[in-house]
């Protein structure tokens, strides 16, 4: 017979398996306001922090890479009330495209995945007429390699300063850092913290019987 805490090992390692191997996977973006060159709105002050994220299928993770295409089936950016949405058809809905790899017009951002996660985005994503926009791996603040030459032979787009941003659009034009970082499914997380909670509980329970049986 199959010991019950076994099974509930099984199931944690079953659900854990599924994350690594589902189809898409979600990273968040923060974008955190460091430097301010143009200021066109009161709300725009040093220090904010703007979220998004983006929505990718997880074969991009099996090679590690700079500057790299993958297929996203959606992404976000919200700086206060000015919104690109790869999917989003709200009224103040900026998203034109993507630069990205292959140039203006990429089907993505580049991605730069390290030992299996993306850990920074370059390129970046426009509105209409290329404006606004928010553009990864760039500080305005330092000369712009156009050469590309820190990607290698994926060079479109490729930026001159991991995990920065610069942007230009309605609140002004300003920039900083740009984290990137994993958001787990809330459905899988949901399933191996029962799973886990389950082991807590029986060997809790086991051990209470034990010292019970003990005592006497």
């Amino acid at each position: 017979m199959i010991r019950i805490h076994t099974l509930l090992l099984a199931v944690c390692f079953c659900i854990v398996s599924f994350a690594v191997h589902a189809t898409q996977i979600t990273y968040g973006l923060e974008f955190r306001l460091q430097y301010v060159n143009d200021q066109a709105d009161s709300r725009l002050q040093l220090g904010n922090s703007y979220r998004g994220w983006v929505t990718i299928d997880n074969s991009i993770l099996t090679t590690d890479g700079k500057n790299m295409a993958g297929a996203v089936s959606a992404f976000r950016i919200q700086m206060e009330n000015i919104i690109w949405d790869l999917n989003g058809a709200t009224p103040h809905n900026e998203f034109h495209g993507f630069r990205g790899p292959d140039g203006l017009g990429s089907f993505s951002p580049g991605f730069d995945v390290t030992t299996g996660r993306i850990t920074n985005l370059r390129g970046g994503v426009y509105g209409e007429t290329d404006y606004p926009f928010v553009d990864f791996s760039s500080d305005t603040r330092l000369p712009y390699d156009w050469t590309g030459s820190a990607c290698g032979a994926n060079t479109a787009y490729c930026g001159n300063s991991a995990n920065a941003f610069s942007t230009r659009n309605a609140l002004g034009t300003f920039g900083g850092s740009m984290m990137v970082f994993e958001i787990a499914e809330p459905q899988t997380l949901l399933l191996l913290l029962t799973a886990m909670l389950g082991l807590i509980v029986y060997r809790r329970k086991r051990g209470t019987a034990f010292r019970t049986r003990s005592r006497h």
